[in-house]
Parts: structure tokens; C-alpha cells; sequence
């Protein structure tokens, strides 16, 4: 009853203390777009932000407040970046880098009435599901190649192009050029048995993931999903769902599959 007291001022009627969670993480929890870690991690970091929505923190602060030291510094700088990448949090590139450093964090409500947005601090385009992350892609080494802007701006372009050919219901699986020719029957010939969504059995998590979006995405067989999943991993196929259910908002698609497909692909490149 005491921390209550604490908290809340009776002569003004209103909590005094207190930091605002966007409901969006539940929803994200659930459709697996976040992991309990990292939910953990960005959950313990807002509680500790300052007024102006940022967390000063290190991995082994992490690593010993949060985990009890049962986490790994390695696994920690996994996690924030994970979420970085996903645009739950922002940091300055950290390539290289010890000690504290600075989170901060979107949908902070400032002193003076103003909401905060990490929109600034990455590269917005007209889809979202095209957003890019500069600065994570200076903190990995792999991000680092020739003509990397250019490669971008091609993947932007291809990207686009899907959005308006699938919004417009072509009745087409995939590209059909010399670059990217692959076929159903190809994709799933490595899931020849019990692709069918109605004798499908999955024998993971992974694969129990696979078989809600086929559902979704009303797929009559696994075979495309779980290729993906094979080549791809769990982690993009999760990035492109986001990209797809915040696209779906905005456009009607009409070939789900196939436009959830290609966004694999360009998340895939995007990220490499």
C-alpha cells in the first residue's frame, strides 16, 4: 500500500511516476515478430529511461541486472541489435565499441506533450516494409561492400515494382526471368511429404510458425513456406509477415502468397 502511496498524488488525483507501453508489443510477442529476450531487454531498458525517453545502459549492466549473469555479452549485443534492426530501439553504431552507451526509444511522451519517433534516425521510404537501417548496416561488417548504395536503391525499386503487381492481383508466383526462375514445384521439392496443410505435422516451433502463416497467407500447401524457411530462416520470414501486414493495411493484395514470397527474397537481400 505504501508503494502505491508513493506513486500516486491524491491532492492532483494522477500518477506521478510511471512509463507508457505501447499495446503493439503484445501483439508482436504473440505473432513471434519479438522474442521473450528481447522483449525482456527493450522492456527493462524503458523502464529505466530517463524523461526524454533514453537509456543509458552497457552489455554486461544487461548481462548482470537483467539475466543475473546467465547471458553472455555476445548473446546480449545479439539481442539489442536484433532489436535495432526490427526499429523497437535506436543506437548509435557501437562497431568495435565497450562500455555505456545510449538507447532511445519511440512513442516516449516528453515533458512538454510531445510523443517521440525513431523515424528520424533511419531511412524512411514510401513502404514501409523498404525502411533501412543505416547505421546497423555500419556496425556489421558484412553490410560493408562496394556499391552498397546502389544495391539499396535496386532492391527499393524491386520492392515497388512487387507492391504494385501484387496489389493489382497478377496471377503470377514468383519473377519469371533468366535472374530469379523458380517454380512451385521446385521450391517444394525437398517437402514432398505431408506439404498439405491439412495433413501437415510440425515437428518444431519453427515449422508450427511456417504452418500459421501458410494459413494466413491461405496457402494450399507447405512447400513454398518451408522452403523459405530453409533458406532463409525464421528471422526474415518474421521481417517480411511485419512488412506484409503493415503493406496490407495501406493496399489490397490479392495474390497473398506470392507477394509474401518475393518480400522474403527482398528482405533476404536487404539484410545481406
Amino acid at each position: 500500500m505504501d508503494n502505491i502511496n508513493e506513486n500516486y498524488n491524491k491532492k492532483e488525483g494522477k500518477l506521478q511516476n510511471y512509463v507508457i507501453f505501447p499495446r503493439q508489443l503484445a501483439s508482436d510477442y504473440r505473432n513471434r515478430v519479438i522474442t521473450l529476450d528481447e522483449l525482456s531487454i527493450h522492456n527493462w531498458l524503458r523502464l529505466n529511461a530517463n524523461l526524454y525517453g533514453s537509456s543509458t545502459t552497457s552489455l554486461s549492466d544487461l548481462s548482470n541486472d537483467l539475466f543475473r549473469g546467465r547471458k553472455s555479452e555476445n548473446y546480449i549485443n545479439k539481442l539489442i541489435l536484433s532489436l535495432k534492426r526490427k526499429r523497437y530501439i535506436y543506437y548509435k553504431s557501437r562497431s568495435g565499441c565497450r562500455g555505456s552507451f545510449e538507447v532511445k526509444f519511440g512513442d516516449f511522451r516528453l515533458p512538454t506533450g510531445v510523443v517521440t519517433s525513431l523515424d528520424k534516425y533511419f531511412n524512411i521510404t514510401e513502404v514501409r516494409g523498404e525502411i533501412v537501417d543505416e547505421a546497423v548496416q555500419k556496425s556489421e561488417p558484412i553490410q560493408n561492400l562496394p556499391n552498397a548504395s546502389q544495391r539499396i536503391n535496386d532492391i527499393r525499386k524491386d520492392i515497388s515494382s512487387i507492391v504494385s503487381t501484387f496489389s493489382k492481383g497478377v496471377q503470377v508466383r514468383a519473377s519469371n526471368n533468366d535472374k530469379d526462375n523458380y517454380k512451385e514445384k521446385d521450391l517444394s521439392s525437398s517437402f514432398k511429404v505431408e506439404t498439405n496443410l491439412s495433413e501437415f505435422k510440425p515437428k518444431n516451433l519453427d515449422e508450427q510458425y511456417c504452418l500459421t502463416l501458410a494459413e494466413k497467407l491461405e496457402e494450399k500447401n507447405m512447400g513454398f513456406i518451408l522452403s523459405s524457411l530453409k533458406k532463409y530462416g525464421r528471422e526474415t520470414l518474421e521481417k517480411a509477415w511485419r512488412d506484409f501486414q503493415e503493406q496490407e493495411q495501406k493496399t489490397k493484395i490479392i495474390n497473398r502468397g506470392a507477394y509474401f514470397n518475393s518480400l522474403v527474397k527482398k528482405t533476404y537481400d536487404l539484410g545481406n
